[in-house]
Order: structure tokens, then C-alpha cells, then sequence
């Protein structure tokens, strides 16, 4: 299983983590402990999507499009 980093940050292997990272490279004890000291959760609902995701498709742009043509002149410029 995996949880998620809530607070601190936690060094586990080789890596640190840090609030928001998984950790999913424990064993259950360890995961217990630390959910138990308030360190960190387990994952609810939705996953958290990996780092590689990109501002659009968080902000719910699937299209590809750059926003809304804002290219009109304003009044006052005609």
C-alpha cells in the first residue's frame, strides 16, 4: 500500500519526501507508525497524479487550446 506525505519531511531509502509526495516503497509497520504520529494519510478517493502532469490538464483544459481569444480591442481603442 502506499500513503502520503501530510507533514515534515520524511526520508525513507535514498529519497526525501516531502508534504504531498507518496511513499510507497514501506512496509505496513513502517506506514502505520507513520500514519499514527500524524506524519502522514492514507490515500483517499482520487489519486494524486504524478508530477509530470501539466497545468492544463489540472486546470481542466483537455482541448489543448491557450484560453479564451483575447485578441478584441477594448472600448475606448476602437
Amino acid at each position: 500500500m502506499s500513503i502520503i506525505v501530510k507533514k515534515f519531511n520524511i526520508i525513507a531509502g535514498d529519497k526525501t519526501y516531502i508534504p504531498g509526495d507518496e511513499i510507497n516503497c514501506l512496509d505496513e509497520k513502517e506506514e502505520k507508525r507513520l500514519v499514527a504520529a500524524g506524519y502522514c494519510e492514507y490515500p483517499t478517493g482520487i489519486k494524486k497524479s504524478s508530477k509530470s502532469t501539466n497545468k492544463k490538464q489540472l486546470a481542466g483544459d483537455s482541448t489543448g487550446d491557450s484560453g479564451p481569444n483575447t485578441g478584441h480591442p477594448l472600448a475606448g481603442d476602437e
